[in-house]
């Protein structure tokens, strides 16, 4: 937990545009008339802002004693 603490900057946004581009890639708008669902970059945007807000949560939980 203390390495997710210490990268996340990196970890939390990494793993967000992964995810962005497998949402993109199986579940995204086939049509395009979708604006947010049909960009490969706005998925890879939206993912890595979702996964630093994620990481950056985590930074704030209380550790067990």
């Amino acid at each position: 937990m203390e390495y997710i603490k210490k990268h996340r900057f990196w970890i939390g946004p990494l793993a967000g545009i992964i995810a962005g581009f497998f949402y993109w890639k199986y579940v995204g708008c086939l049509s395009g008339a979708c604006p947010l669902q049909s960009s490969l970059w706005v998925n890879l945007l939206i993912g890595a802002l979702i996964g630093y807000t994620i990481a950056d949560t985590l930074r704030t939980l209380p550790e067990k004693s």
